[in-house]
C-alpha cells in the first residue's frame, strides 16, 4: 500500500499527518489512543464527536494522598515511532514492572488537543496521566502519577509565563505535601544562534525557578532529558565531542549547569549514589551511567552520554536509596529510544519531618 493510499485510508486523521507510517502501527495506536476529528470535520458531519476518554475513580475512593517515593525519567523519541515499530507496548509493560510512584516521558511527539489529535484512551495502571503537547517541534511529555500520590497542584508553565503551557510542552511541575516534582524536556543547545539562544533563556528561566523552590524551603526533584552533560565524565569520547562543540558537551553549557545547581542547592543522585563513579568511567560507551547512545552505524557509533538526569535537594541526600540508568548496557532495555530509562528511589520521610503544603508556599515575586 502506497503513503498516499494509507493516507486517503485514514480519512485525513492526524496518524498519517504524524507519519505513523503502516497499517500496523495505525491499529496499535488504535489500542492506546482515540482519533479526536477536527472542529471542520464534526461541523460538516463527516464525523461525530468520539466518546469521552475514561476518567480515572474520583479522588474520594483513592483514600490517604502520600507523596512519590520512586521516580523513572525517560526520553521515547517519539511515541508514534515507538508504536511503529511495535515498542509501545514494551514501554508500557516496563512501567508497569517498574511500579514507579512518578513517570516522566520526554519527546513524546504528539499533536496538541486543540488542534485535532490524540487522547489517552487506555489508562496505563494505576497512573493518572498529565499531557503537555505541541504540534510542531519534537517536544510533548507525559506524567504519570500514582493516584495515591495525586499532586496538590499542577502546572505545565513556569507561574511567571502568561501561557498556562509551555509552547512545546516541555514542563510538568507538580506540588506534593513535602516536595515539588520538576520534570522537563530541556531544548537542545544546538549550533544556530536561534537555538543558543533559546537554551540560554530556557537555563535562566530553570535558574530562577529553582533558586525560588530554595529560597522557600521546600524540597525538589528535578528530571528529565536535560540534554546536558554536568562533566567532562559524563561523556565517553570527551575529545570528540568537545571538538565537535556537541550540544550538550560544551564549557558554556557545563557552566551554566553548575550555577542553576548551586543556586537551587541541587545534587546529582547518580553521582550522590555511587561516590566512586568518576573513578570508573572512560572510554566506553556501554558504561552504566550514559543514558544516551548514538546509532550502531555513523560517527556517533559507540559514543554516549550521561544527560537524563535526576537532581534532587541537598536535603535529600540522606533520603537516597538508588539511582540508575536501567539497562544502558544492552540496547533492548532502550526500548526503540535513543535514550534508556533512569530511575531513583527515596526513603520515606521521617516522621518528626515538618512538611510544607501547597498552600503554605510563598507567593512568587
Amino acid at each position: 500500500m502506497s503513503n498516499k493510499t494509507r493516507r486517503r485510508t485514514a480519512g485525513g486523521r492526524r496518524w498519517m499527518v504524524l507519519g505513523c507510517g503502516s497499517v500496523s502501527a495505525l491499529r496499535t495506536m488504535k489500542r492506546f489512543f482515540q482519533v479526536v476529528p477536527s472542529p471542520k470535520q464534526v461541523a460538516a458531519g463527516v464525523v461525530a464527536v468520539p466518546p469521552p476518554a475514561k476518567k480515572p475513580k474520583a479522588d474520594d475512593d483513592v483514600g490517604p494522598v502520600r507523596d512519590p517515593l520512586s521516580f523513572i525519567t525517560y526520553n521515547c523519541n517519539s511515541l508514534f515511532a515507538r508504536a511503529s515499530r511495535q515498542q509501545l507496548e514494551s514501554i508500557i509493560q516496563y512501567v508497569l514492572d517498574e511500579d514507579p510512584d512518578m513517570v516522566s516521558i520526554q519527546e513524546a511527539r504528539l499533536p496538541a488537543l486543540k488542534q485535532g489529535g490524540c487522547v489517552s484512551r487506555y489508562a496505563i495502571g494505576p497512573y493518572l496521566h498529565y499531557w503537555s503537547l505541541a504540534d510542531k517541534g519534537t517536544g510533548g511529555t507525559l506524567t504519570l502519577i500514582k493516584r495515591e500520590c495525586r499532586p496538590d497542584r499542577i502546572m505545565f508553565n513556569f507561574e511567571q509565563e502568561r501561557e498556562p503551557h509551555d509552547s512545546e510542552g516541555r514542563i510538568f511541575i507538580g506540588t506534593f505535601r513535602d516536595l515539588t516534582v520538576f520534570s522537563c524536556y530541556a531544548p537542545n543547545n544546538g549550533l544556530s544562534e536561534e537555538h543558543l539562544r533559546r537554551r540560554e533563556l530556557w537555563d535562566y528561566r530553570v535558574m530562577e525557578f529553582v533558586r525560588q523552590m530554595a529560597n522557600s524551603g521546600r524540597n525538589l526533584i528535578w528530571m528529565g532529558d536535560l540534554n546536558c552533560a554536568p562533566s567532562n565524565f559524563d561523556m565517553s569520547h570527551m575529545g570528540f565531542f568537545k571538538a565537535r562543540k556537541q550540544p550538550g558537551c560544551t564549557d558554556l553549557e557545563q557552566e551554566r549547569m553548575r550555577r542553576i545547581m548551586s543556586a537551587g542547592r541541587l545534587i546529582d543522585a547518580y553521582v550522590a549514589t555511587h561516590p566512586r563513579y568518576r573513578q570508573t568511567v572512560g572510554v566506553n560507551a556501554l558504561h552504566p551511567s550514559h543514558t544516551w547512545r548514538g546509532n550502531d552505524a555513523g560517527m556517533y557509533a559507540n559514543k554516549s552520554m550521561r544527560i537524563d538526569l535526576i537532581l534532587v535537594s541537598e536535603a535529600l541526600r540522606d533520603r537516597l536509596i538508588y539511582c540508575e540508568s536501567r539497562g544502558a548496557d544492552k540496547w533492548s532495555s532502550f526500548m526503540g529510544s535513543d535514550h534508556c530509562p533512569v530511575k531513583m528511589c527515596l526513603r520515606p520521610p521521617s516522621p518528626t519531618t515538618e512538611s510544607t503544603s501547597a498552600e503554605q508556599l510563598p507567593d512568587p515575586q
